[in-house]
């Protein structure tokens, strides 16, 4: 056989063979890797209000005068709490021009990065409860130290927001509502403003709008 029609035949058998393995791509192959990540753990937070027993004082003009120590309930100091302490709250008989506060110790409990919770106070089942005319309320929240998270009069109706808390405020926490019976008769000398079942506080989480992608 002529040399060059070796050759020739040679070319086409090797050409054949490089373009099965271009389309069969066996001996080919790309290149892959991979890597393992460390993931965290994620943890739900807490949301919890432990109540106390409560206090009372009175704290009216004549029993309290300038300059008295100010209650400690909870570990917390209440400024504005000066007067005597009632050892029994049924004992203690209101008149025209005196002043009570009384003083529900709670432990809160708030954890969670972007939690805020609103401290409620159902207002309707207050005002049902009470026989008094005349008899203006008032709050505050204090927290540690003489610091008040929050003060103001007591609505009329409906649940209000007294405070709004965040985990920072975490720890005991002292609800105040303040009662003073206005220095003009009255219709009922037989008045009762009843809390047994009525002064209902509720920590709830504020909700916010959920973020878009």
């Amino acid at each position: 056989m002529h040399t060059d029609t070796k050759k020739l035949r040679t070319g086409i058998v090797a050409a054949a063979l490089g373009a099965a393995l271009l389309l069969g791509g066996g001996t080919y192959a790309l290149w892959s890797d991979s890597a393992s990540l460390s993931g965290g753990t994620i943890t739900a937070g807490d949301l919890r209000l432990d109540a106390g027993t409560m206090a009372a004082y009175d704290i009216s003009a004549d029993t309290a005068g300038p300059g008295g120590t100010p209650a400690v309930v909870n570990g917390v100091t209440l400024d504005s709490v000066t007067g005597t302490p009632i050892a029994d709250l049924s004992d203690w008989r209101m008149v025209p021009g005196d002043t009570l506060a009384l003083a529900f110790p709670y432990d809160l409990t708030l954890s969670g990065d972007n939690l805020k919770a609103d401290l409620n106070l159902d207002v309707s089942k207050l005002a049902e409860s009470n026989e008094f005319e005349g008899l203006d309320l008032q709050y505050a929240v204090f927290g540690d130290g003489t610091v008040h998270k929050a003060q103001g009069a007591v609505p009329s109706s409906g649940v209000a927001t007294v405070a709004t808390l965040s985990p920072s405020d975490s720890g005991p926490v002292v609800f105040v509502l303040y009662a003073t019976l206005a220095a003009t008769e009255t219709a009922d000398q037989n008045a009762v403003l009843d809390l047994a079942d009525t002064l209902e506080l509720t920590l709830t989480q504020n909700t916010r709008a959920p973020q878009t992608r």
